[in-house]
């Protein structure tokens, strides 16, 4: 299970430390927290896309759900 996670682990390890080195002169020693922040920032935008759809889908179910149970009281 472990050698699953490895890969991506090792990409975001990777990107956190780029980042940090990119941000060592901005932040100076607040380097790696700007970069892990910065990166959780990324990341969350990128999968906004995908919890908006599912957000959606939910309120699609809620909005058939009454429909469900008159059907099931039958």
């Amino acid at each position: 299970m472990s050698a699953l996670f490895a890969g991506p682990i090792a990409v975001a390890y990777h990107l956190v430390t780029w980042l940090s080195q990119f941000l060592a002169p901005l932040t100076g020693g607040l380097a790696t927290a700007a970069a892990i922040v910065v990166f959780t920032l990324v990341v969350r935008l990128l999968l906004s896309p995908l919890s908006f759809l599912g957000l959606r889908g939910q309120a699609r179910i809620a909005a058939v759900q009454p429909q469900i149970q008159g059907l099931r009281a039958k």
